[in-house]
């Protein structure tokens, strides 16, 4: 039978009103988050009735390093997302971490305008949530003609987020997604055009969120098992756009933007980082046509965003100057890389041939 536990009371740890804030006068009873303008409010009250540890005790302290250095000894390969990170002073959410032996983690830290507590706080303890992410580069995906060349900068210019090597990227996560995300799968193909980009920018380290359809608000989650990808389980992370743009990225891995291409009618880009090309197109009903310079040895390439199997997947021919014909169907992306490359010397006849024809839909560099 499980432990009794009660408000501030969890005999199981165990933890009791001294391990939470807590009211001088009355240690069963806190303060309230009715406000973020104020600091202490945000870090040293109740948020949503839920009692607020205290992680400037010791040895509560030293009960959570415990309990993170346990987790982080199972594998290698553990990482930790911190829940409401913002709740909690960074230094003193540093100290646990410390103790515990700094274990791979990102924190969440949702900001706002005028907000007291700000991600910058939080850079030394781990990666932090840039929840600015989903909303600039969002709406910059959600309307047509919005300048798509812009995004170009990102990597080299964070744009007033967090610096690139601190920031957690994200098209949506599974607060916003009903909410705040300018975007989420019921946008369909422009959706995933949106998480193609954010695995291919330089900028943050993305994340992936793969989940579950839905009609209201509240709707929890089938019933049927997650990996049967049934029954409302939408398995993005399994989507070819997707998954092989993890490969993708692994490929471009540090590189920053190089061979940037765009036009006037702001709903096209196209960039190569190191030995990976891809080219975005947000129109809606206009294929793209280019010549791009893609900075690729010659080769016969796959476009990975449709298979990434070397005997059967569509092919992109790079001939010995670097250059490809590609055409880029309507709220579609076409990338390749030389982790996908078919063969290593391709035809590149076509793409000489086609030159002159393409001189027409020439892009200008961004």
């Amino acid at each position: 039978m499980a432990p009794f536990f009660s408000n501030r009371v969890f005999p199981g740890i165990p933890f009791g009103p001294e391990d939470f804030h807590h009211k001088a006068w009355n240690d069963t009873s806190n303060c309230d988050v009715t406000t973020y303008h104020s600091k202490h409010i945000v870090q040293y009250c109740d948020l949503n009735l839920l009692p607020d540890i205290c992680t400037g005790c010791p040895k509560t302290r030293a009960k959570l390093a415990r309990y993170l250095g346990k987790l982080k000894s199972l594998g290698r390969n553990i990482g930790l997302r911190m829940d409401a990170a913002k709740h909690q002073d960074s230094y003193e959410l540093r100290q646990v971490l410390d103790d515990a032996g700094q274990p791979w983690n990102f924190q969440e830290v949702i900001f706002g305008p005028g907000e007291a507590v700000h991600p910058r706080m939080y850079q030394t303890n781990g990666l932090v949530t840039e929840f600015r992410y989903q909303n600039t580069v969002g709406k910059i995906f959600k309307s047509p003609g919005i300048n798509l060349e812009s995004l170009a900068s990102l990597g080299k210019d964070s744009w007033g987020m967090l610096p690139s090597n601190d920031a957690i990227t994200f098209t949506d996560n599974h607060d916003s997604q009903r909410g705040s995300a300018p975007l989420n799968y019921k946008n369909g193909d422009l959706y995933y055009l949106f998480v193609q980009f954010t695995l291919a920018t330089p900028y943050g380290y993305p994340k992936v969120l793969s989940g579950f359809s839905f009609a209201s608000f509240d709707q929890g989650p089938p019933a049927h098992p997650a990996n049967a990808c049934a029954g409302g389980w939408l398995c993005d992370h399994r989507k070819p756009e997707v998954a092989n743009m993890v490969g993708w990225r692994i490929t471009a891995g540090g590189h920053q933007i190089s061979h940037a291409m765009s036009d006037k009618s702001g709903n096209h880009l196209a960039f190569a980082r190191g030995h990976a090309f891809v080219a975005f197109n947000r129109d809606e009903q206009e294929s793209w046509q280019l010549l791009a310079t893609t900075g690729l040895p010659e080769g016969t390439y796959c476009d990975i965003t449709r298979s990434d199997e070397l005997t059967t997947c569509p092919q992109i021919l790079v001939d010995k100057s670097s250059m490809a014909k590609l055409i880029v169907p309507p709220l579609k992306a076409v990338a390749f890389h030389v982790g996908k490359q078919v063969y290593k010397k391709g035809v590149d006849a076509e793409t000489k041939h086609s030159a002159k024809f393409f001189s027409k839909h020439r892009t200008a560099s961004a």
